[in-house]
């Protein structure tokens, strides 16, 4: 099978599965005594989202777009569940996950997906003809998108939230939403976000640690300080695959958020490089399908919000690593360590791998 936007996605996990094995491997030998135990999961997680890839693909865009608003309400109900009833199992402060046996799940990360079908949906149907006046057009999608958005950020997953918040501007903006409520939707978004950030201490020192992370090197701007000692070590090749020093309980996060930070200072700016240039091309290969869809406005809305969707997490997970942005849980597509993620872009990806396949352009 030959898919334009599968190959990359590809070449990301392989780099990713090797940068999950080096960052991983002090935790995992202290935690689990087993150098290999989240590089294992991993492949595991990697085998199901392969499975869910084919399985997207093998359903048409009707049936996808028939079956949104149910996967819509769905999760709406487990995201409220889980923020209302404390079913969710914690961790660092954060009820994201639900535990089945020995897996976690975290249904914000399927929130992603979702919302893109359910925005597609209602912007290609007939609430959006353009004689319909615009309060007619957006109330109901503005319900939704502010509901979804409200349930993920209550999770707390405000990474998500900001990047839900960020594909919703933009679909605004395309389907020729007026400049009021594209300035009302930016305004309502900057007040939420000041308030979560002043009212939370944590969030707050994260901000402050972002504007001057050695002022507070010790705490708040820790993780940000390793980094860019990760980053600066690396230099133009890096310490050398596996001999990286900020992995060894410097850097917190380092096989999920900052793995990029990892792979910078083993493998230096051409292994970085090689990411972005994978992902660069990923994003193209999107791009590129979304400029065949001419005659399928779901499809095209689709396949657009894909490339938002893995466009604003990578640039996001780049600005934090960097310290270009406020530490937030953004992972790094289909490199970082995340089972949830993982499936949740490959079920993605077989979605548009069904597009290539009805426009002709995949066997």
């Amino acid at each position: 099978m030959n898919s334009r936007v599968l190959i990359p996605a590809v070449g990301l996990m392989m780099v990713g599965l090797v940068a999950v094995y080096t960052a991983s491997m002090p935790l995992a030998l202290t935690r689990y005594d087993s150098e290999y135990y989240f590089v294992f999961r991993q492949l595991l997680w990697m085998a199901v989202g392969l499975v869910a890839f084919f399985a997207a693909s093998r359903f048409s865009l009707k049936f996808w777009k028939m079956i949104a608003p149910v996967a819509f309400l769905t999760l709406l109900v487990v995201l409220g569940v889980m923020d209302l009833a404390g079913i969710a199992s914690v961790h660092k402060g954060a009820g994201r996950w639900i535990r089945l046996g020995p897996l976690n799940i975290q249904p914000s990360e399927f929130a992603r997906p979702v919302f893109v079908l359910l925005l597609a949906k209602l912007l290609s149907s007939q609430m959006f003809r353009e004689d319909r006046p615009p309060a007619d057009r957006y109330v109901t999608l503005m319900g939704v998108s502010g509901l979804l958005i409200i349930l993920v950020g209550a999770q707390p997953d405000f990474g998500g939230a900001v990047l839900l918040g960020l594909v919703l501007l933009v679909f605004l903006w395309l389907s020729g939403a007026p400049w009021q409520l594209l300035t009302g939707v930016c305004g309502a978004g900057a007040i939420v976000a000041w308030q979560v950030i002043i009212s939370s201490p944590y969030k707050r020192g994260r901000v402050l640690a972002f504007l001057d992370p050695w002022a507070d090197a010790q705490a708040y701007g820790f993780q940000l300080v390793q980094s860019y000692l990760a980053l600066g070590s690396g230099g133009l090749t890096g310490r050398g695959l596996g001999l990286g020093v900020q992995k060894l309980f410097y850097l917190p996060e380092a096989h999920t958020d900052f793995i990029l930070a990892v792979i910078g200072e083993e493998v230096g700016l051409v292994g970085t490089l090689l990411v972005l240039a994978l992902t660069g091309w990923l994003l193209f290969e999107i791009w590129r399908l979304a400029t065949r869809c001419t005659t399928d406005a779901f499809a095209r809305y689709v396949v657009t919000g894909a490339l938002l969707l893995f466009g604003f997490a990578a640039l996001i997970n780049l600005a934090v690593v960097t310290g270009l942005a406020p530490t937030k849980g953004i992972a790094l597509p289909f490199v970082s360590y995340g089972g949830s993620t993982l499936v949740a872009s490959l079920g993605l990806l077989g979605i548009l791998h069904r597009i290539e396949r009805d426009l002709g352009g995949v066997a």
